[in-house]
């Protein structure tokens, strides 16, 4: 028995966890266990998805690269390998994902579990888009390939199901070819809400584009927002900079002892602050490194560690412009009535949506905020979720710990299809996790 939780640390559940080291060993542990499993990548999803208090199977060992055509791009995997090793292995050799989420340490497993989402999702759409095939474990052991033209039901509905359909095994993604390894980066500054959505549209040609937004601002200057925009660089950009350069080694480790107690109101609301001005004053155009443009966080170790025992917790939702416009005022002054105040605030762009699927994205803006795990904390999300569901928005499993069952069957327009397919192929009677016990999926 052992204890998981997610990346945010907010809650933590005993379990039997599992790490097999090939698919016939796999095997073996699916077709004679007796109650509900749940595959797990590398324990990225911020709340209680990839866990079970039954049997949590870690996919990490499968990581194996069976396959690279260095013609097209395609890249055949195991599920356990991390997006990290793609990017070593291939970068150096002009390929790169297509769609990468804020941190390179999750596993392709775990991208297809959630539908990850990057900078770029109003271009290229989410990593589902790029994944050719994909082949799963039932609950019998049997191994099933699906892709959009065989079993494609199968194949959307694990697109974004959270491990709920089968145990991803082994899938076939596509890369796309770069030329460096270098972002040609731009700062924009927004000093309220509406510069900060119209710059979005200034700048909508831009392959990616994320904005930082500052919580803690209100009156006149609700909504400012630091807008990071860029593409890969072309060589003749690059000076006399190398055209691929390693990533860097992470240089900052959190620990155990951290002081969480600074991390509070008035310390966020300066930190809000000072970030903001300090871009104003020196934004400028620039060369940025790969990692530093897609992946700040990485270059600090266990960064989730910062906000103390009790972990933290991330709301991340999604509406459309003219909603969105409506709604986030009333967010953000029920933060400055509850004293409190999130620093890593993420705000991008999307313009497609995936029908038959639970995947996150849908036409509009999406914001994710970080809070620290507290009493006073777990009462506001609970009042930003009800502002996000009356104005129809919807919410990222991914990163959830808060929603209620009620809330999700409301603002999730297919889920009763979901668990009609679950169903159907009696997948509901063998894969579960605490995410889909508390919200009643299965």
């Amino acid at each position: 028995m052992s204890y998981l939780s997610g990346w945010g640390r907010n809650k933590k559940f005993k379990g039997n966890c599992l790490s097999p080291t090939s698919i016939n060993e796999l095997r073996e542990i699916v077709s004679t266990h007796k109650g509900k499993l749940i595959a797990r990548g590398n324990g990225r999803a911020y709340g209680d998805a990839g866990i079970s208090q039954g049997l949590t199977i870690s996919m990490l060992n499968l990581n194996l690269i069976e396959e690279f055509n260095s013609k097209s791009g395609e890249l055949i995997a195991q599920s356990g390998l991390l997006i990290d090793q793609v990017i070593k292995n291939y970068m150096s050799k002009g390929w790169f994902p297509f769609v990468v989420s804020g941190t390179k340490f999750i596993t392709l497993g775990g991208a297809i579990a959630g539908d990850i989402h990057g900078k770029n999702h109003h271009k290229a759409g989410s990593f589902g888009d790029h994944v050719n095939w994909i082949e799963l474990m039932d609950f019998n052991g049997k191994l099933i390939k699906c892709s959009k033209n065989s079993n494609a039901e199968l194949f959307n509905w694990t697109l974004g199901g959270h491990g709920l359909t089968g145990i991803v095994t082994k899938c076939s993604i596509s890369l796309k070819k770069i030329s460096s390894s270098w972002i040609s980066a731009e700062t924009i500054i927004n000093n309220n809400l509406q510069e900060t959505l119209d710059s979005f549209e200034k700048y909508d040609e831009k392959e990616y584009s994320v904005a930082w937004l500052d919580s803690s601002a209100t009156s006149k200057n609700t909504g400012r927002s630091i807008l990071f925009v860029g593409e890969f660089a072309k060589p003749f950009q690059l000076e006399k900079k190398s055209l691929f350069k390693n990533s860097p080694m992470r240089f900052i480790k959190i620990y155990d002892f951290f002081p969480s107690f600074i991390i509070n109101y008035r310390s966020f609301k300066a930190l809000n602050f000072l970030y903001f001005y300090f871009h104003k004053i020196f934004k400028k155009k620039k060369l940025k490194p790969l990692d530093s443009f897609f992946f700040p966080l990485d270059n600090i170790d266990n960064w989730n560690k910062v906000y103390g025992s009790k972990g933290f917790f991330q709301i991340q939702f999604v509406m459309d412009e003219e909603k969105f416009k409506k709604a986030l005022p009333k967010v953000l002054d029920l933060l400055k009535e509850h004293h409190s105040c999130s620093f890593v605030s993420v705000l991008k762009k999307f313009k497609s949506f995936r029908k038959d699927s639970l995947s996150f994205p849908k036409p509009g803006f999406t914001l994710s905020l970080d809070f620290k795990s507290d009493q006073r904390n777990q009462q506001l999300a609970q009042e930003i979720i009800q502002i996000i569901s009356e104005h129809n928005g919807s919410f990222y499993l991914a990163k959830d710990s808060n929603l209620t069952p009620e809330i999700f069957l409301n603002t999730q327009s297919n889920l009763k299809e979901f668990i009609s397919f679950l169903k159907q192929s009696d997948s509901i009677n063998h894969f579960s996790s605490e995410l889909s016990n508390r919200l009643k999926i299965s």
